[in-house]
């Protein structure tokens, strides 16, 4: 292990000065993200996908650069239009232990970004230079998952954490478990850098989920077991020892934090539930429909999806975490009203402090259409369609569309297009296209086999 990594937060405010020249430590508080970070706001812990910091263009845009990568975990996490449902089992949290369903392993955004560096994890590692697009590739993080970075109080260069094979006794060298990684230099693969830590430490964990939040500094997770209750622990990002935890008595298919409260969702053929919990007490335990899909976490409430999208029109639906109210924020009816075509299911959604938006599906999936709603009662504040299946991410000044052959951003207000860009072909058999990122000036649009660019002339 790397150096200075067994100190703690909580004893940083009178060390710092003493310590400011030696290794990785930095000279004060440090977990804020930085505007090249992705995910954003926290880390996204809530998966709003929307980022308040940054500056990627607004006014105009075009390529800046296009890097080939070989890189299928895009297929593996990221197609969440038709086989939601067929997958539950391999994306439950709960029994994600061995390295066996780790190709379905779902709900992350399938690449991350530090610094100038774009990390593509997948059955190999692409690093892409956010510069000027150059692109190096790695085959030492096979079986493995890139979760997310955290700026930690302890190192200066922030934390990679991601999966590792666990040789717990009862794993036989087959289980996942959650580790923290020092940030490689040079073009060395995320799982290059040292180890700092393992979950759990002193005392590892046999094996964690092949997926975990980051917020602040805490690494949010679930310990796979056999059988109910399921653990749900805290990582302190900084050495990996266990911060709190608590207890679920349902499997977990769905896993969002904001403030230090964990929102953890799964769903079943008849029913389904989700819990609110934090360090010490569960706030609320709320049925939900069989169909309804945990999206996002923004102010104490949780946006719920409908993901049948061959069998029911577009649903959105509101949880208060206070009360366990919900409420229907969207229904196909009234979307009906508003596009052109018949609406199928609701793709993204993205949740701003004022608005949501969302996707929704079209019965022959040429025109899609994109959404603004009210926070409040739902109300449709204005609508517009493009060709194609759509993903979403958003900031303050734009809300980024991106679909094929074109990209969009739009006034978060008004629904006016601010501009629109011509993406390259893709060099694969389909123009698969994937939710964008913001990483400070530029826009990254992900492709089956490319990582477009985007920014400012």
């Amino acid at each position: 292990m790397d150096s200075v990594g067994i100190s703690r937060r909580s004893v940083l405010g009178g060390v710092a000065a003493a310590m400011a020249g030696s290794g990785c430590l930095a000279t004060g508080k440090t977990t804020q993200p930085r505007a090249s970070d992705w995910p954003q706001r926290g880390y996204d812990a809530g998966g709003t996908f929307y980022k308040d910091a940054g500056s990627p263009p607004v006014e105009d845009a075009e390529v800046a650069w296009a890097a080939v990568v070989d890189n299928s975990l895009y297929e593996a996490i990221d197609h969440r239009w038709h086989d939601d449902w067929r997958w539950n089992h391999y994306r439950d949290l709960t029994y994600q232990r061995h390295i066996g369903s780790l190709a379905y392993k779902y709900d992350r955004t399938p690449l991350v970004t530090v610094g100038e560096r774009a990390h593509l994890s997948g059955l190999e590692d692409s690093i892409v230079d956010l510069t000027d697009g150059t692109k190096t590739e790695r085959d030492d993080c096979e079986d493995r998952a890139l979760v997310g970075a955290a700026r930690t109080d302890t190192y200066r260069d922030g934390m990679l954490v991601g999966t590792g094979v666990s040789d717990g006794a009862d794993c036989r060298g087959r289980c996942h478990v959650l580790q923290g990684f020092r940030p490689p230099t040079e073009d060395r693969a995320w799982c290059e850098g040292s180890k700092r830590w393992t979950a759990g430490a002193p005392q590892d964990l046999p094996a964690t989920a092949v997926a975990g939040r980051i917020e602040d500094g805490t690494v949010v997770t679930v310990v796979p077991e056999s059988e109910p209750p399921y653990r749900v622990v805290g990582i302190d990002a900084d050495d990996g020892r266990i911060e709190w935890e608590n207890t679920v008595s349902h499997g977990v298919h769905r896993l969002r934090v904001e403030d230090g409260v964990a929102y953890a969702s799964v769903v079943g053929e008849d029913s389904g539930e989700m819990t609110i919990l934090d360090d010490s007490s569960i706030r609320q335990r709320v049925e939900i429909e069989p169909t309804d899909l945990l999206e996002a976490v923004r102010d104490g409430v949780a946006y719920l999806r409908d993901f049948r999208t061959d069998e029911a029109p577009p649903s959105i639906k509101a949880v208060d975490a206070a009360s366990g109210e919900t409420r229907r924020l969207l229904d196909g009816s009234t979307v009906s009203q508003r596009i052109g075509g018949t609406p199928t299911g609701v793709g993204d959604l993205v949740v701003g402090p004022d608005r949501l938006f969302a996707s929704v599906n079209t019965e022959n999936g040429d025109e899609g259409a994109v959404l603004a709603l009210d926070h409040s009662d739902g109300a449709i504040e204005w609508v517009r369609q493009f060709p194609g299946w759509l993903r979403l991410c958003g900031t303050d000044d734009a809300l980024y569309v991106a679909g094929y052959p074109h990209t969009y951003a739009l006034d978060p207000a008004s629904g006016g297009r601010l501009w629109s860009v011509r993406l390259p072909p893709s060099p694969s058999f389909g123009p698969g296209v994937y939710r964008p990122v913001v990483a400070d000036s530029k826009v990254l649009v992900p492709l089956e086999r490319r990582l477009v660019a985007l920014e400012e002339p």
